[in-house]
C-alpha cells in the first residue's frame, strides 16, 4: 500500500451495509454529550465535507456520536470475550476499579477543560484533537493504568485481563472514517480537509468542558454512546 492512499475501513463499511455482526468491547469516556457549544460549527465543517466529492466514501460522525475515550478497557476488535460470564467480570471489575480510582489522593476534581483547537488527517480516520488544559484526563489515565496493574486480583476478579486494556496517548474526537478509498490521493484529501477547517473553525479553537464519565459497552463498531451507558460518574 502506498503511503499515499486513504485507508478504507471493513467495519464502517459492514455497518453501512447493515452487515455487522454484533460485537462486544469496553470503554470509558468522556466529553460526551459533547459541549453543544461546538455543534454549530461541527454541524457547519461536516456539511461542507459531506458536500465534497473527495469525501464521498468518507463516513462523517454526527455530532451527538462525539466523545473522547479515557480509556479503552477491552477493543471490540480483539476476540469476543466467550461468555456473558466473563462479559460481565469485566464490567464488574472495570466499574469496580474506577469506583476505587476515583478514591485516590491525586484523582482530579470538577469538570474537565479541553482546548480544541486543530484536527488531524491520518490515512485512515480524521480526528479532532484536544489541548487537555488542566492535565485532569493525563492524570485519570495514570491512575488508571496503575490501578488495573495491581488490583484486579484483589478485588476478586481474577479472569479480568489488564493487559487486554488500552490507554491512548492523545485526547481526540474521531469525526471521519472511510468506507471504501477514493480516487483521490491521502494527500488531496488531506489539503481539503485542512481547507474546510481554516474556513470555519474559530483561529483561537474552541474551550470545551465535561463533567461526566461514563463506561460504555460497545455493541456496534465504534459507535458507542448512547448504545448501552453501563455506568456514568458526575466529575464533581
Amino acid at each position: 500500500m502506498c503511503d499515499d492512499e486513504i485507508v478504507a475501513n471493513k467495519y464502517i463499511k459492514d455497518l453501512e451495509r447493515g452487515t455487522s455482526e454484533e460485537c462486544w468491547g469496553l470503554v470509558l469516556i468522556t466529553n460526551f454529550p459533547c459541549d453543544p457549544s461546538m455543534q454549530t460549527v461541527y454541524e457547519t465543517v461536516a456539511a461542507e465535507i459531506r458536500n465534497n466529492p473527495e469525501f464521498k466514501d468518507a463516513y462523517v460522525y454526527p455530532f451527538s456520536t462525539l466523545h473522547t475515550t479515557i480509556l479503552t478497557c477491552y477493543a471490540f476488535t480483539r476476540p469476543r470475550l466467550d461468555s456473558e460470564k466473563l462479559q460481565q467480570e469485566y464490567l464488574n471489575g472495570w466499574n469496580e476499579l474506577i469506583d476505587q480510582a476515583r478514591l485516590h489522593p491525586e484523582w482530579p476534581k470538577g469538570k474537565i477543560r479541553l482546548h480544541c483547537k486543530e484536527a488531524v488527517a491520518y490515512p485512515d480516520a480524521v480526528v479532532l484533537m484536544y489541548d487537555d488544559v488542566d492535565k485532569k484526563i493525563e492524570t485519570m489515565r495514570k491512575i488508571l493504568k496503575a490501578e488495573a496493574e495491581s488490583k484486579f486480583v484483589q478485588l476478586g476478579y481474577e479472569n479480568v485481563d489488564a493487559s487486554m486494556a488500552h490507554f491512548p496517548t492523545i485526547i481526540h474526537s474521531t469525526i471521519i472514517r472511510w468506507r471504501d478509498a477514493p480516487n483521490y490521493k491521502y494527500s488531496q484529501v488531506k489539503q481539503s480537509f485542512e481547507s474546510i477547517m481554516q474556513k470555519h473553525w474559530p483561529a483561537d479553537g474552541l474551550m470545551l468542558s465535561a463533567d461526566k464519565m461514563h463506561l460504555v459497552v460497545e455493541t456496534v463498531p465504534y459507535m458507542h454512546p448512547p448504545q448501552n451507558l453501563h455506568c456514568t460518574w458526575e466529575l464533581l
